[in-house]
């Protein structure tokens, strides 16, 4: 969240920023935008349900995902794909294998401001672009992240086990 708000004020990106969740940084970074005097076009909500979360989400122009991190999962990607929400994410990790195998959204070079804004400014731009990418997103996690294919992996991970532990016992 501290790269986030730092390259939103730095690269002086005119729209309003909804930052959800609450955590260790909270107080800095509202320090932060304060002394920057960026209260107008930034906005931090304290901890909220799935509920809201997606709500607030579900109206958004775009989802930001700058991690730092080398995540497993973009579990917040995959639920803003769902809700047909495109995503603009750093590209490293499963988060930018994520986005780019989806093609749900825009990558930038993870740490680097000016990357961070001209892809901002260039998905805020194109509204064509992000209903496309929305919609690739919303059809992909729909097809890949439902029921159905998760019993079927936990089927082949199971079938998988027996199998060693049948060849193992065999020896």
């Amino acid at each position: 969240v501290d790269f986030l708000v730092r390259a939103w004020i730095e690269e002086n990106i005119a729209y309003k920023l909804v930052i959800i969740g609450d955590g260790p940084q909270k107080n800095d970074i509202a320090g932060y935008i304060k002394n920057k005097q960026a209260g107008n076009r930034i906005i931090m909500l304290d901890f909220i349900n799935d509920a809201e979360a997606n709500y607030i989400t579900s109206n958004a122009v775009l989802s930001l995902h700058p991690s730092k991190m080398y995540e497993t999962f973009g579990l917040s990607i995959s639920t803003s794909m769902h809700l047909g929400v495109p995503v603009v994410s750093s590209n490293i990790g499963a988060q930018g294998a994520l986005v780019q195998k989806s093609g749900c959204g825009w990558l930038f070079v993870s740490e680097n401001t000016k990357s961070f804004g001209a892809v901002v400014r260039e998905a805020f731009a194109n509204p064509p672009a992000r209903a496309a990418k929305a919609e690739y997103g919303r059809r992909f996690a729909f097809a890949e992240f439902n029921q159905e294919s998760y019993y079927e992996t936990i089927i082949k991970v199971f079938d998988k086990a027996l199998n060693l532990a049948n060849k193992s016992n065999a020896e």
